[in-house]
């Protein structure tokens, strides 16, 4: 319900019926008006009070405006006496300068003449310069030179020393080497001795092997050659008895053999099937020293040194080393 005005404004005296809910609006508005009111108050106040500081810094500024302006009449009074003081000091200095005018004019003339003077002094210098220049040369070319002749009289100097030493070395080598050629003369004439008598014992030494080899065998040193060599173009065969390997006519049947095979260079071991393992050992590591070292002849000659060892277990010995053999000395 809203108030009406116009009813109130025509009988203010009387009582009018208003919701409580209008009243306390307007209590709210009239409550937001004194914060308001209470508000501009504080700030009326700090305005006078700001006026106030104000109004105190207006009077000290024109106070002190009063003093800067009587400060800048005394600072132009003092201006206008110094500006006099310096216009009376300078026409002074205008007139002695002046004055120093006049009395340079003969110094400058002087010193015209001292200049051209300097200059022909300086021409002159130059010129003795050159020359000095050029003595300078010369003596630095004599310099260089004595000093390369120098250098050249201790090169020849150091050369003919060198020379001296060479020369003293040269005689101790030929006296060192007449020594050691007497001395390889003297070994040579010893040497030579050495061996005519080493000749001589050996045909002595051949002479009783061939005595012997004759004694014991019944045959002369050609027959035994003869014989070796018909040894060496048959084939061997050595038994092992089970210590040691011995020479037979052909191929056992039976147990452990090393055959010669010339043909092949080759050492050939073979067994049978009844051959125990620890014989096979024994016989194969006298095998390879049989093929290492060869087998000896009555000479003392080697046959089938250095062929190769190979195991044929129990295979089959080729044929070719299985024919009939001539007929050879045990």
């Amino acid at each position: 319900m809203e108030i009406d005005w116009a009813k109130i404004m025509e009988r203010p005296d009387a009582k009018h019926k208003v919701d409580g809910t209008i009243l306390l609006k307007y209590r709210t508005i009239t409550e937001k008006l004194n914060n308001e009111i209470e508000a501009l108050r504080k700030k009326t106040t700090e305005l006078e009070e700001l006026s106030k500081q104000q109004k105190v810094t207006i009077v000290n500024l024109q106070q002190d405006k009063k003093a800067m302006e009587n400060l800048e009449n005394e600072l132009k009074e003092i201006v206008g006496q110094k500006e006099n003081e310096y216009k009376d000091q300078l026409v002074s200095l205008q007139n002695e300068l002046e004055d120093m005018r006049i009395q340079l004019d003969p110094v400058k003339s002087q010193l015209t003449e001292a200049e051209q003077k300097l200059d022909d002094a300086e021409k002159q210098l130059n010129e003795k310069s050159y020359n000095i220049s050029e003595l300078e040369k010369l003596n630095n070319e004599l310099s260089a030179k004595n000093q390369e002749m120098s250098n050249r009289i201790m090169e020849i100097e150091a050369s003919l020393t060198e020379t001296s030493e060479i020369s003293a070395k040269i005689e101790n080598i030929q006296k060192e080497l007449e020594e050691k050629t007497s001395e390889v003369t003297q070994l040579n004439e010893k040497i030579e001795e050495m061996i005519n008598d080493h000749n001589a014992e050996i045909e002595s030494l051949k002479g009783d092997y061939e005595k012997q080899i004759e004694n014991r065998y019944g045959l002369t040193a050609q027959e035994i050659a003869r014989s070796e060599q018909q040894l060496i173009q048959q084939t061997i065969f050595l038994r092992f008895t089970g210590k040691d390997f011995v020479r037979v006519r052909n191929q056992p049947d039976e147990g452990i053999v090393l055959i010669l095979d010339k043909l092949e260079e080759k050492w050939l071991m073979a067994w049978d099937k009844d051959t125990g393992f620890i014989d096979r050992r024994t016989a194969e590591r006298l095998a390879r020293s049989i093929a290492k070292s060869g087998w000896p002849l009555p000479t003392g000659a080697r046959i089938g040194l250095g062929f190769e060892f190979e195991i044929q277990g129990d295979k089959s010995v080729p044929q070719r080393l299985l024919r009939d053999q001539h007929e050879y000395m045990d």
